[in-house]
């Protein structure tokens, strides 16, 4: 059976995709999760995030090079959802390698879609641990533009 495509254009929305206020890793979380909620895949905040706290106890996901991507799978989550947040400043968020994060993109997901889940992370991922298109994404001047550009248009 092939592998389902990843259309990450399909989970983001321009009005999920924020500038962060946040100066911490716990406020960043929240905001990501309070801009997520909006989105009617979400039928419970909290369940999210704590579901995306209970995540982050086994292994931060700051994977280096200033991004995060924290995740979970629950059920208060009907369909995979995707939120942008950015911080020109970064923030402390426990990265592997101990630099600030300035992009993270809150994924979440059906508890019952597992292999769908890793390849969402993984294009995520795969995407803006490029040089180049981390560049894209920090620079984008409007929340439409880091849709398109996330999504690979």
């Amino acid at each position: 059976m092939p592998a389902a495509v990843v259309d990450l254009q399909r989970m983001m929305a321009p009005e999920r995709c924020v500038d962060l206020l946040a100066s911490t890793k716990m406020e960043a979380l929240r905001e990501l999760v309070e801009v997520l909620a909006t989105a009617r895949e979400v039928s419970d905040k909290e369940a999210l995030l704590n579901a995306l706290l209970g995540r982050e106890r086994i292994m931060s996901t700051g994977i280096g090079l200033g991004i995060a991507v924290p995740h979970a799978r629950t059920p208060a989550v009907r369909d995979f959802v995707i939120a942008v947040g950015r911080s020109r400043a970064g923030l402390p968020f426990d990265a592997i390698d101990d630099q600030p994060v300035h992009v993270l993109v809150l994924i979440g997901g059906p508890e019952t879609e597992k292999e769908q889940f890793l390849r969402v992370i993984s294009r995520v991922v795969l995407f803006l641990k490029r040089p180049e298109n981390l560049r894209k994404v920090l620079d984008a001047p409007a929340p439409s533009d880091l849709v398109r550009i996330l999504s690979g248009g």
